[in-house]
């Protein structure tokens, strides 16, 4: 890993806020973005220049009280939206922490129905605590707006299956995000596999980013290097724990990366 960053979400979010708002003109305050610390798991802090605060993904159920704790220390009573790229635990496990102790106006994900039965309680118990009311299945298409910031959802396209052979085989339907401000943008891949990076090229989607958050942790089976020329980030984030017992990020990516000049930051400390 010798030659790649590894920083924690306070010298991440002072890169990206200076990023992101040398880039838009105006007395706006800018858009403040964070890569959290949450070892197995990926969760992103978005806070507008409006003041909304936005979670994509809430880390996993033992690292998700991070999250709230980095909430608490920015004074967060109430969280505008919530996204959950797809149900698997290091990215949905959080939101039990959220949503017991802080407001949540709208909680969105990608509709994945999820298993019932005996071992698939911690997905019956996110569906109920999580698809409420206030709950919305995003699709391809789909566009959320807070002033002068957008999230355009790329991924997935409609119907998922509902119960893959393999339980890694919800990472195609994981929700890809392009979040825009002004000139600058971050293209957030959630665990998204070259299958899907292929289908989005295909499709001509816009892809083209500043900040790339690396699909599926830096596995092998994304960021393929086609993706990596459509989208032509600046920077690539890997949420990653230490140690990681499948490998991720694997030395082809970083390498990969590192061959297209792309500076790479990990979120492991």
């Amino acid at each position: 890993m010798e030659g790649y960053k590894r920083l924690t979400y306070r010298v991440l979010l002072s890169i990206f806020l200076i990023l992101a708002t040398a880039s838009t003109a105006g007395a706006e305050r800018g858009l403040t973005v964070v890569f959290l610390d949450v070892g197995e798991g990926d969760a992103v802090y978005v806070e507008t220049p409006t003041g909304e605060k936005i979670l994509i993904d809430t880390g996993n159920p033992i690292t998700g009280g991070y999250v709230a704790e980095f909430l608490d220390e920015r004074g967060v009573s109430r969280v505008d939206s919530v996204f959950i790229t797809h149900p698997h635990p290091d990215h949905m496990g959080g939101i039990f922490h959220i949503l017991a102790r802080f407001e949540v106006a709208s909680v969105y994900d990608n509709g994945q129905p999820v298993p019932e039965g005996p071992g698939s309680e911690i997905y019956r118990w996110y569906a109920e605590a999580a698809r409420g009311a206030n709950y919305r299945a995003l699709k391809a298409g789909d566009t959320l707006s807070w002033g002068s910031v957008r999230v355009v959802v790329l991924w997935p396209e409609p119907p998922l299956s509902p119960k893959p052979p393999l339980l890694n085989d919800w990472n195609a339907n994981s929700l890809v995000l392009k979040l825009v401000y002004g000139e600058t943008s971050f293209l957030l891949a959630g665990d998204a596999t070259g299958v899907v990076e292929k289908a989005l090229i295909r499709g001509g989607v816009e892809l083209r980013a500043k900040v790339l958050k690396v699909g599926h942790h830096g596995a092998l089976d994304a960021t393929g290097k086609d993706f990596l020329e459509a989208v032509s980030p600046a920077y690539a984030v890997i949420s990653v724990d230490e140690g990681n017992i499948r490998g991720y990020p694997d030395e082809k990516i970083l390498k990969r990366l590192e061959k297209r000049g792309i500076e790479t930051l990990l979120t492991k400390s």
